[in-house]
């Protein structure tokens, strides 16, 4: 998805979910994929399966394209002036939230599990004003400096705006 950019308006960096997070697809589709055909092989059987063998094949294939294009569709777009969030979930479903960096009332991150703590990736949830419920960064690589980089951007654009007032 292209981003429209504003007048003197930079992106400064896009931050995309951790790779690590797609074990679990993967895990799911090497089992899924070589099992069956392991027991085919095993028993002699493939001629007799060949179609359903093949129907299961391109069953799990979609699953695997569509775990990689979900995971792939998350985007974290940090620009001059604001913070942009988008996903795609399905092929025609989209969502993008924004903030101005000005609303930004409260960063903050969260690791769960021993998998995220060990592999450094996590949530970062970002308070903003006219937002109901915060923005969710989901999975993101070092979550701890992605946090301490939106909070320094955040302050120095509240100074150079309350300079031009």
């Amino acid at each position: 998805m292209a981003i429209r950019l504003k007048d003197k308006e930079t992106i400064q960096v896009v931050y995309k979910q951790s790779e690590v997070v797609l074990a679990r697809p993967v895990i799911i589709t090497m089992l899924a994929l070589f099992l069956p055909l392991y027991f085919a092989v095993a028993f002699d059987q493939i001629s007799q399966f060949k179609w359903l063998l093949f129907l299961w094949i391109l069953a799990v294939t979609i699953f695997a394209l569509y775990q990689y294009r979900s995971w792939s569709s998350h985007n974290y777009t940090v620009t001059s002036q604001r913070l942009i969030s988008s996903s795609r979930d399905g092929l025609f479903r989209q969502t993008v939230t924004e903030i101005p960096l000005t609303d930004i009332l409260n960063v903050k991150y969260r690791t769960t599990g021993v998998f995220s703590t060990l592999f450094e990736y996590g949530n970062i949830e970002i308070q903003a004003h006219g937002l109901p419920e915060p923005m969710v960064l989901e999975r993101v690589r070092d979550p701890e400096s992605v946090k301490d980089y939106l909070w320094k951007l955040h302050e120095a654009y509240t100074q150079k705006a309350g300079k031009m007032l």
